[in-house]
């Protein structure tokens, strides 16, 4: 409302013919800046994402593989857009900016897994299974960690001290959702073949060593 009232005044002015003749006003910087705001926040959420899938592409070196993984940051930045309504959150630029950090934070929880899977031996479960006990707990850690060290804020009186708050316990929690729940499931039904092939004269007991991470 506030972007077409400022609008509506702006044409009011041209169509009076005054050249050289402007509205101006401190509050139209803000009314500018909530006019591009969806489309800035579009803009960088695809780029980000782009970004982050050229990069696991390079790291993984397999298409399938980094789409999977990117399934872990998109699922989370559209999770985290549905409980803003629900927290009372504003879009304005701090969520914008949280919205960008996590996508490569909640990168992280997918692509270790990730590369777990590629770097294991043995059947497609089999190699979720080696990816999951090598790094879960790892992972696990990190995001309980990150959550203690952010868990501070949650005593702040100020508004953006509490939005930081409200955003990164989001970002930690559908994190470690999607990247130890979701990607592993969808790696286990439609993952690639992994870095090393298998050799069908392995004994059973060589399959089920599925993964060796130093």
């Amino acid at each position: 409302m506030r972007i077409d009232v400022k609008n509506s005044i702006e044409e009011s002015i041209d169509s009076a013919g005054v050249p050289n003749s402007f509205p101006v006003s401190r509050f139209f910087l803000w009314f500018e800046r909530d006019a591009i705001l969806y489309q800035e926040a579009l803009q960088i959420l695809l780029i980000a994402l782009a970004v982050v899938f050229v990069v696991t592409f390079l790291m993984i070196g397999n298409v399938r593989a980094s789409a999977i993984t990117l399934l872990g940051p998109c699922f989370s930045v559209i999770d985290m857009l549905g409980l803003m309504y629900y927290f009372s959150i504003d879009f304005n630029t701090v969520t914008i900016i949280c919205l960008a950090l996590s996508v490569g934070l909640t990168i992280d929880f997918s692509s270790h897994i990730t590369i777990g899977f590629m770097s294991s031996v043995g059947s497609r479960y089999e190699r979720v299974c080696g990816g999951l006990t090598h790094l879960g707990p790892p992972l696990t850690h990190a995001g309980i960690t990150t959550f203690i060290a952010t868990g501070i804020l949650v005593f702040s009186t100020t508004y953006v001290f509490k939005l930081f708050f409200k955003m990164f316990m989001m970002i930690i929690a559908f994190g470690m959702f999607h990247g130890l729940v979701l990607v592993p499931v969808i790696l286990w039904k439609f993952g690639p073949d992994g870095f090393f092939e298998r050799d069908g004269d392995f004994k059973e007991e060589e399959d089920k060593i599925v993964y060796n991470y130093k």
